[in-house]
């Protein structure tokens, strides 16, 4: 069954709601999952990238961008397309929810406030409803 959970932060800054997606995905990466960041388009993916690179001094973070290739071995993947196969174990999602949000064991959301990431949260949350998963949610 898909747990999905909804990161609420008091700012308005993308920057911040970024990090905090790359601190999520190597939270999960430790924990031994595999990750798809599902980005809201190519430029977002780019600097996922880069910021998984450079979030924090001490640590590596193995990830590589979405490709076209299925056999796609990185514990993280960055990726504004649906993911093309169902090895990752936690999505975390930065876009509109993908019909397959419910092949997740996770499903990861960092609102912000602005307006049209809180109103993309809103109408995620209910399609997950949809799907039959019940969200969660919780400051930080």
């Amino acid at each position: 069954m898909t747990n999905a959970f909804f990161y609420l932060m008091a700012s308005d800054n993308d920057l911040q709601r970024l990090k905090y997606a790359c601190t999520l995905a190597e939270k999960s990466y430790k924990k031994g999952k595999t990750v798809f960041i599902h980005s809201a388009n190519e430029q977002q993916s780019q600097h996922l990238d880069n910021l998984l690179w450079s979030v924090r001094d001490n640590s590596f973070i193995p990830h590589q961008l979405q490709t076209h290739e299925p056999d796609n071995n990185s514990p993280i993947v960055i990726g504004h397309q649906q993911p093309s196969s169902d090895r990752y174990q936690v999505m975390i999602n930065l876009s509109s929810a993908p019909a397959n949000a419910d092949q997740f064991e996770w499903v990861l959301e960092v609102v912000n406030k602005q307006p049209s990431i809180t109103e993309l949260s809103r109408t995620n949350w209910r399609h997950y409803q949809q799907l039959g998963i019940t969200p969660s949610s919780k400051n930080c």
